[in-house]
């Protein structure tokens, strides 16, 4: 009795106090290049390329696909991109890209010599398009 007692009070000072509980809403990591690439970093290390393919590809492009071409597509990814674009990752965390005048789209130099078939650029490139980073190149 005394605890329910107690128990009441608490409700009532929470209440008549005007007390909220907030949770504060986590930002997206692709938000931030900072927390873009090590996000994208993990997904690919845990294999999760779907999940990738959809956080990390402008959206615009998603949306050409029907289901089974998403499918299809993710699984040649998973072989035939993937690995490459990890390592690129890997080399530009934590790196300083080269913005554009506005701030939209980033450069980074990796160095990387992967090969001409898989690397015919020694950049990536991530670009802005509403509030999230996604790699267009």
């Amino acid at each position: 009795m005394r605890v329910l007692s107690v128990l009441a009070v608490a409700v009532l000072l929470v209440l008549g106090l005007g007390v909220t509980i907030q949770t504060k809403e986590q930002p997206d990591a692709r938000e931030e290049l900072a927390t873009a690439i090590p996000a994208a970093i993990r997904l690919l290390n845990e294999e999760k390329y779907e999940d990738f393919v959809r956080s990390y590809m402008d959206p615009k492009e998603i949306d050409r696909f029907d289901e089974e071409q998403l499918k299809t597509f993710v699984e040649g990814f998973a072989v035939r991109k993937a690995p490459r674009i990890l390592k690129i990752l890997k080399a530009i965390e934590g790196k300083k890209p080269e913005l554009d005048e506005k701030g939209g789209t980033a450069t980074f130099e990796h160095g990387l010599k992967i090969g001409p078939e898989d690397a015919p650029s020694s950049t990536i490139i991530f670009k802005k398009v509403e509030k999230f980073w996604y790699i267009e190149n």
